[in-house]
Parts: structure tokens; C-alpha cells; sequence
């Protein structure tokens, strides 16, 4: 007979994570996105996302992510920088 799911399966999708764990995964998560998408300082990111202290959110961004949220940061702003040499090589791609 199948096994009926409990409250924290089914909100987690997993049997390993506690309803807190998944709750502080979304808040990260979230602390993410603003980080990526806005310039609010992580200062700023970790009181908007219910974190009592910058470094409690620290540790747990580093936790989750496997880096700081300034490092993250700095990461996706490179990123997305276009290249001139990439633009170069797009343009000649499309015009042969």
C-alpha cells in the first residue's frame, strides 16, 4: 500500500527537509534574485528576506549557494556583461 504524504512532503517535495529548511531555502532563494536584479546592499537583502543579522544570512547564503552574496553578486554582474569579442563573433555568425 502507497505511503500518504505528510504535510512537510508535500510541501517540500523531499522526505529529508523540515517545513523550516524549506522555508529558509525560499527566503534564500529570494535573497538571490535581489541580489542579482537590484542594488540593494546585503545588508538590506538580508533584513527583506527575515534574516536577524547579516552574518546569519551570510552563513546561510554561503551554506546554500557555496559563496558569499557578495562574490554571487559580482559573479552574475560579470556574467552578463557582453563581450566585444562575442558580439563580433554573433554578428559574423549571422551575416554568413
Amino acid at each position: 500500500m502507497a505511503r500518504r504524504a505528510s504535510g512537510a512532503d508535500s510541501l517540500t517535495g523531499t522526505h529529508h527537509a523540515s517545513p523550516q529548511a524549506y522555508h529558509r531555502s525560499l527566503r534564500l532563494q529570494k535573497a538571490r534574485s535581489l541580489l542579482r536584479q537590484t542594488n540593494i546592499s546585503v545588508t538590506e537583502v538580508s533584513v527583506c528576506c527575515g534574516f536577524s543579522s547579516s552574518s546569519d544570512f551570510s552563513r546561510a547564503f554561503k551554506r546554500e549557494f557555496g559563496q558569499q552574496p557578495a562574490a554571487d553578486r559580482k559573479e552574475i554582474h560579470y556574467l552578463e556583461r557582453p563581450s566585444e569579442q562575442g558580439a563580433v563573433v554573433a554578428t559574423h555568425q549571422l551575416a554568413n
